[in-house]
């Protein structure tokens, strides 16, 4: 009997050992989609980074905690080691998509936990304005152009007024947008015999560059 409560007693340390011993790992799986058709993704880039409280000192800076890609079929897993972490952040990227940045909450990932996030990507695609007046011009001539409610994924666009003007206007920009939408834009044009407003829109398909065509 007293070599049973031994045996016992070792198998018991010797258990609590190897659970103290385990490591306490985050873990997420999802899946990630095209925003448009509902297609899985292949080949997106998916990066856990996180922001880590280190001997109390708190910098603010993301670091790549874990990194894969999807499958076939978009689904995706990573597990990394537990740290005193302030923020964590997915971060997406994939050629032919807008990339993606989404906030985590650290309440969502328990300690050998596997947390579920699916998401979507937007494919991309690109809009090329070309403005040119017509002879006859003037030098009074003005041409503003500007997108209306129009979101896009770089700093190059905006929805603000492109001002243009006299008599020899010839200029020609392009910006990135969300594939498979309609863009909205309005053209305000003054000459010496008229001034005009006009209000358009042009489908831009995913993928492709969509050229418009602005003569005054």
């Amino acid at each position: 009997m007293k070599s049973f409560r031994i045996l016992s007693i070792a198998l018991i340390v010797t258990f609590l050992g190897c659970k103290k011993d385990d490591p306490l790992n985050y873990s997420i799986q999802g899946k990630i989609v095209n925003a448009r058709t509902g297609a899985p993704i292949l080949g997106v880039i998916v990066k856990m980074q996180q922001q880590v409280i280190e001997n109390g000192i708190f910098t603010g800076l993301y670091t790549d905690a874990a990194q894969t890609t999807t499958d076939g079929a978009g689904n995706f897993s990573m597990t990394w080691t537990r740290e005193n972490i302030a923020a964590f952040r997915l971060a997406l990227d994939k050629d032919l998509y807008i990339p993606r940045d989404i906030d985590i909450s650290t309440s969502s990932l328990g300690a050998n936990d596997v947390f579920t996030y699916n998401a979507q990507l937007f494919p991309e695609a690109f809009i090329s304005v070309h403005i040119k007046n017509e002879l006859p011009a003037n030098l009074i001539d003005q041409f503003n152009f500007r997108f209306d409610d129009t979101h896009f994924d770089c700093n190059c666009c905006n929805d603000d007024w492109k001002y243009f003007s006299g008599d020899n206007i010839d200029s020609t920009f392009t910006c990135r947008i969300y594939g498979d939408s309609w863009i909205q834009y309005e053209r305000d044009i003054q000459t010496f015999e008229q001034d005009t407003t006009i209000l358009d829109s042009l489908f831009c398909p995913s993928f492709i560059t969509s050229e418009l065509e602005l003569n005054y």
